[in-house]
């Protein structure tokens, strides 16, 4: 069988079992969601063209009301949205053109608190009870954070367009036509601004939201050039992968003005739902912040990294061992890694403080010697890459930390290569920064010395120039790695980038079929001893994949 014909079947497998699992816990729709989610499936039958990110900013800087579908659980939904408009707001700002960010999680009754919010004349806890956060939103405000965040940075003004809350509560249909008032009385007042509207999915089927507004457009005798950004249908994407493209396609055009974008497949937006489900129902409600951890904390989540070890496993065609020895901590477990055992000794104690310190670094993190996965979300992306790590130290016996740049860095590329090989099977849409796509970030960075993201990149790129250069020993290389470990994680960061580049270059090469699944294999058993046998195996593999670029450009052009 096909690497990828075997990759699909996994997959399919992956979203029925999740779809079944969702038809029992949420059981049916209310009459109205029916009829919502009926017409907007509708809408998904096919799509006429296969599109670029390119040809959507473009349509994006021609439009003045630009919708865009959000599905509230999913992480990605969100940052789409500022990647959409981070890409455009340079010749928004030369055009003279105002950019306005409406969004549904807020009312207009809360624009005045997120505008003093956006000046620093509120604080985030200040803000999130002022507008009744959890009671009127309740999804994830790690999520929507990153929309203020950016915001901020780029001056853009934040409108909220949700119906007041009341005794009774408002239909969906309301909600439309209150929405569109809002959006049509702020486009009114300056026709030259480009609105950004963050709404749920459900409402842009055509006959809703953009309807209503067309109408409410009429009855005022105006006209708006609107543009509608859905995003991920599954509809979409089975058709794509029934093509053979889906790897290759981000934005497909389904008629005039209305797009899709695809960077996300259906197992891992339906998981997102199913995560968030399950925790409301530990809670009885809707979670505040400090419940949810509380929540995920007393959760069960075993099963999932079983499963997810179990599909790598299967991707791989390996005979697993039973995996069961394995703890999950989260966010209320941080201060048990700082625990010593009776009779720790000084490098012990090192060590634990090292684990605490990346938990809390990275958004989660594999402790080997202890067989602890550490988890700040129940992202897909992060318990893939962890689950990957966990199998990988179980067949190899790697129970190290990074310790010391110069011995552990060449080490740790390959294990972050690993779990991250791990995470494109979970999620094959998964990206990472290649060559040029440090190149275009770092120019876009400020500069910033004791930034060590920035660092991290910059390293990364002077290690990738070396290689271009032919480098091909350790004493001859990029980095200059310093004795002692007050530089761990900037260094840890930068492994983490190769790391990636190189797990993204392995998968790629198998399902392309350059390589077999029996040549990655022993990388799992491989316990990379030393820093000179690592960096060997490095050069060796880098070399061989390097003649197909994979590692030159991943995330260039795409959303």
């Amino acid at each position: 069988m096909l690497p990828r014909t075997h990759l699909i079947r996994i997959q399919r497998s992956m979203y029925d079992k999740l779809k079944e699992h969702a038809s029992s816990m949420f059981g049916g729709l209310s009459p109205e969601l029916k009829h919502y989610f009926k017409d907007y499936q509708r809408d998904f039958q096919r799509f006429t063209e296969l599109s670029t990110k390119r040809q959507l900013l473009l349509e994006v800087l021609k439009a003045q009301i630009v919708f865009c579908g959000d599905y509230h659980t999913l992480s990605q939904a969100q940052r789409t949205v500022i990647r959409i408009i981070r890409d455009s707001v340079r010749v928004l700002k030369r055009k003279k053109r105002k950019i306005i960010l409406a969004l549904e999680m807020l009312t207009p009754e809360h624009n005045a608190l997120a505008q003093r919010f956006l000046v620093g004349k509120l604080t985030e806890k200040e803000f999130l009870n002022r507008i009744g956060f959890q009671k009127n939103w309740g999804f994830a405000w790690e999520n929507y954070r990153e929309l203020f965040k950016f915001a901020k940075e780029y001056r853009i003004e934040i409108i909220g367009i949700n119906h007041p809350q009341s005794s009774k509560k408002p239909s969906l249909k309301m909600r439309d036509q209150f929405a569109s008032k809002i959006i049509s009385e702020i486009s009114l007042l300056d026709p030259t601004a480009i609105i950004f509207v963050l709404i749920g999915d459900l409402h842009l089927a055509e006959n809703h939201l953009p309807e209503q507004f067309r109408q409410v457009l009429k009855l005022k005798k105006a006209k708006r050039q609107t543009l509608v950004i859905h995003q991920n249908s599954e509809k979409l994407y089975w058709q794509l992968v029934d093509k053979g493209i889906e790897p290759f396609v981000d934005v497909v055009k389904i008629k005039k003005d209305i797009f899709c974008v695809m960077n996300t497949p259906p197992w891992v937006k339906l998981k997102s739902h199913l995560n968030w489900t399950e925790l409301i129902a530990e809670t009885g409600s809707m979670p505040p912040l400090e419940t949810a951890a509380q929540a995920f904390h007393e959760m069960d989540y075993s099963h999932e990294v079983q499963d997810l070890t179990a599909v790598i496993g299967k991707f791989l065609k390996m005979t697993l061992p039973k995996l069961e020895n394995f703890q999950i901590y989260g966010p209320l477990d941080l201060e048990l890694l700082k625990i010593k055992d009776k009779g720790d000794d000084a490098r012990r104690a090192s060590i634990n403080s090292l684990n605490s310190k990346y938990a809390q670094v990275f958004k989660s993190y594999f402790i080997p010697d202890r067989n602890i996965i550490f988890l700040n979300s129940l992202s897909l992306n992060h318990v893939a890459v962890q689950s990957s790590l966990y199998l990988f130290s179980t067949l190899s016996g790697f129970k190290d930390v990074f310790e010391n740049p110069r011995r552990d860095f060449y080490r740790f590329i390959w294990v972050e290569a690993l779990g991250f090989l791990g995470a494109k099977v979970i999620n094959p849409k998964r990206k990472c920064n290649g060559y040029l796509d440090l190149k275009k970030a770092l120019s876009q960075m400020k500069l910033n010395k004791g930034d060590e993201n920035t660092e991290s990149a910059r390293l990364a790129l002077s290690h990738l120039d070396w290689e271009k250069r032919g480098g091909n020993n350790q004493s001859n290389t990029a980095l200059i790695f310093p004795s002692s470990a007050h530089k761990n994680v900037l260094y840890y960061k930068t492994a983490k980038i190769l790391g990636h580049l190189l797990g993204n270059s392995l998968y790629q090469s198998i399902v392309d079929m350059r390589i077999s699944c029996e040549e990655i294999r022993p990388l799992f058993y491989h316990e990379f001893r030393t820093s000179d046998d690592a960096l060997k195996l490095y050069q060796d593999w880098t070399r061989r994949l390097d003649v197909f670029n994979y590692r030159e450009s991943v995330k260039w052009g795409t959303l």
